[in-house]
């Protein structure tokens, strides 16, 4: 729930949580392109009456973004700029050798971008089709393995991975988008698209499936 405007009451925004039976004071407050973050952390039962106890915080638009989980909103930019480092920190050697950068990471969504160069042509003087794949493939694991753990990480293996080569590419910079639309308790579906400015590059369909416990939201450590 977004609230907007002046004099909204705590209980018409706690409404938007999962569990209603909330004791919280109805006096007004004025919010101007805020977010309020609601969590549901125990249940207890008294005499047949459930209570839940709710922490909550309050963010700027800036802050947050709106992804609507659950009747939830989630604040996800403090964690995004965590794991970004963290990924920008440990690279991989072809990791390297593809040269892309996490630029948006949140709960179900990634957007990656890289520069090619001469390093990424076919003998034909074209960004090689495995290039195309390779940031697919990255791109779409990203998305479906965010953790809002600082410190902890999400692992993943590629199942399957069904690519259509729209445009040939000399150079330019990509931008790679993927996004989860299903997923499993170990598997999960994704759709990506790589672009270049406004020209559609290339596209896939994955399916993958979570490993050493990355299906747990929380994550594990990364050590």
């Amino acid at each position: 729930m977004l609230p907007s405007g002046a004099g909204l009451p705590w209980l018409s925004l706690f409404g938007a949580t999962r569990h209603r039976h909330l004791a919280v004071p109805e006096s007004p407050i004025t919010f101007i392109e805020f977010f309020l973050v609601a969590t549901c952390d125990t249940l207890e039962a008294q005499n047949g009456i459930r209570f839940c106890y709710v922490a909550c915080r309050i963010y700027t638009k800036n802050d947050c973004r709106d992804e609507s989980r659950h009747g939830t909103t989630e604040c996800v930019s403090n964690m995004s700029e965590a794991n970004l480092q963290f990924e920008a920190e440990n690279m991989s050697g072809f990791r390297e050798v593809l040269g892309f950068s996490v630029t948006e990471w949140e709960p179900n969504r990634a957007v990656i971008t890289a520069e090619m160069n001469e390093r990424h042509l076919n003998r034909n003087g074209f960004v090689h089709g495995g290039v195309f794949v390779s940031l697919l493939d990255s791109a779409a694991g990203l998305c479906g393995t965010y953790c809002s753990v600082p410190g902890n990480v999400r692992r993943c293996i590629t199942i399957s991975l069904n690519t259509h080569f729209m445009n040939p590419l000399q150079q330019g910079v990509l931008r790679v988008e993927a996004k989860v639309v299903n997923r499993g308790r170990k598997i999960f579906f994704v759709e990506a698209r790589i672009t270049c400015e406004d020209t559609l590059i290339a596209t896939g369909q994955g399916t993958f499936r979570y490993v050493f416990g990355g299906e747990n939201e929380e994550g594990v450590p990364a050590d």
